[in-house]
């Protein structure tokens, strides 16, 4: 294949396809480009991931695609299982943590470091735009900082928002300080550079995208099945809105604070007049009181 083509993509994708028919029963396949992820349930059938992992060879060498095996490894969650899978007759190492997709978990299902990184970054990218754009026009720095900072802390953050005060304040301290280092608006409190500059604090920024991602869900606007996330009540007896999610019993703060879980109680707490007729007057609908209330750190 030819890298940089716009025929490339689509003949590679085409190529590796029948890698999902491949397996069956409890091992699952993820394709993402060039990215293969396998995962199966090891604490029932402890060989059948490696069952899935000779398949992938066995295929990689059918059709002539050779695999990387130096990013190949073994990700666990919660207790790992005594057993070395391998590849090619290459064990593969085990790990704490996985980048997958551009995002950082660990094992036990936390982001702090993703968070971690993302600040660093975000503080990286801001001490850029402060030191090389000349003009100190502020309308065209926070331009800038929305265009080119604020993506980079938001990517992905239905998957790892924060729970824990910590991370939300060390991600919000990108912000925060970016709009305390810009002219004339040193004096004010963070609200009130906020408000000045007409922006939102990125927690609650955050907030407005979970209850985004669970509308579309809910009304069928994305390829995914409802029934993998949520279940409606369909309960006419309950107070409030008609399309309130089942919340199941939870035992762990991993669970708690899984968008399931999470977006789950802030949905079913929406009021009673909000306006599901379409995403759009959905997200007119959503009141800035009403977000407020369920933000951790920044309430304005």
């Amino acid at each position: 294949m030819v890298q940089g083509s716009c025929l490339g993509p689509v003949l590679f994708i085409l190529f590796i396809n029948d890698i999902s028919d491949l397996f069956s029963g409890d091992t699952h396949v993820k394709l993402f480009a060039d990215d293969v992820k396998l995962y199966s349930n090891v604490c029932a059938n402890p060989y059948s991931l490696q069952e899935g992992l000779n398949h992938i060879v066995e295929w990689s060498h059918t059709w002539q695609l050779p695999i990387s095996y130096s990013k190949c490894c073994v990700f666990h969650l919660n207790q790992p299982i005594d057993i070395a899978y391998s590849m090619d007759n290459l064990v593969l190492p085990v790990v704490q943590e996985v980048v997958d997709l551009g995002v950082t978990m660990d094992n036990s299902l936390k982001f702090s470091k993703h968070i971690a990184k993302l600040t660093v970054k975000g503080h990286r990218v801001t001490n850029l735009i402060l030191k090389c754009f000349l003009s100190r026009d502020i309308n065209s720095l926070v331009k800038a900082f929305t265009t080119y900072v604020r993506p980079r802390l938001e990517y992905c953050s239905v998957a790892w928002n924060p729970a824990l005060k910590k991370d939300i304040e060390s991600l919000e301290k990108v912000q925060r300080r970016f709009t305390k280092r810009l002219s004339g608006l040193r004096h004010l409190s963070y609200c009130q550079r906020l408000a000045k500059l007409k922006l939102e604090s990125l927690e609650l920024r955050r907030l407005r995208f979970d209850l985004i991602f669970t509308y579309k869900l809910v009304f069928g606007l994305m390829d995914l099945k409802l029934s993998d996330f949520f279940s409606l009540r369909n309960d006419i007896r309950n107070r409030g809105h008609q399309y309130k999610l089942y919340l199941p019993g939870c035992s762990s703060s991993a669970r708690y604070n899984f968008f399931t879980y999470r977006a789950a109680r802030i949905w079913n707490d929406l009021p009673a007049d909000t306006d599901f007729t379409s995403l759009n007057t959905f997200i007119r609908s959503l009141s800035l009181s009403f977000l407020v209330t369920h933000c951790k750190v920044y309430l304005f």
